[in-house]
């Protein structure tokens, strides 16, 4: 499971400043056995956090200083993964498969539409 803040809606051009996963192995009636240590990190980006997005996250500029998520750590944590779940997937995926190949072969599902 996989969620992201972003400093907007634009993948090409607005930058992820949050990253937070959470592995977990489940059956196929859904039910979940196992929960993984999750992997949360802050991110910098190259320009200041707009105040609106400030507003509807509560990530400062402040919070970010000087953060950084390295994506070949991004990718070492998602290797075992099968499926990529996220609440909003069109949105997030976009932004991750940008920022590390490794979202780029993996299959996603979004739980806003396709998982009861």
């Amino acid at each position: 499971m996989v969620d992201v803040e972003t400093t907007g809606l634009d993948a090409a051009r607005n930058e992820i400043i949050e990253l937070a996963m959470v592995p977990f192995t489940y059956g196929l009636d859904g039910k979940v056995f196992r929960v993984g240590e999750a992997f949360t990190a802050l991110r910098q980006p190259s320009e200041n956090i707009p105040e609106s997005i400030t507003t509807i996250t509560g990530i400062t500029d402040q919070m970010v200083a000087g953060k950084v998520i390295d994506p070949a750590d991004v990718e070492a944590f998602i290797a075992p993964a099968a499926l990529v779940i996220a609440q909003n997937a069109s949105f997030d995926w976009r932004f991750l498969e940008r920022f590390c190949a490794g979202f780029v072969t993996k299959s996603w599902a979004c739980s806003m539409t396709q998982i009861a």
